[in-house]
């Protein structure tokens, strides 16, 4: 019975990353963008960007000071933690 439940999750998980796949697919198909992108395919020597600061943002890092700022704004308690 153990087996079968391990099959069943896998199928549930290889199914639920599928849809994703497939609604992000439908998405960009829908929205008529001319092909996908992303920073992997980005060509850095060919533009004046700065690879290194393009891929820190890329990290979203950034946005976490954000975020507790906005915390501590609405809970001002946080602020003397």
């Amino acid at each position: 019975m153990e087996t079968c439940g391990w099959l069943i999750e896998h199928l549930l998980q290889a199914e639920h990353s599928d849809r994703k796949v497939r609604s992000i697919q439908h998405q960009m198909s829908a929205a008529k963008f001319p092909v996908h992108r992303d920073l992997a395919g980005f060509d850095f020597s060919a533009s004046k960007a700065d690879q290194a600061l393009v891929n820190q943002l890329a990290t979203l890092a950034f946005t976490d000071i954000f975020v507790a700022g906005v915390i501590c704004m609405a809970f001002p308690e946080c602020r003397n933690a």
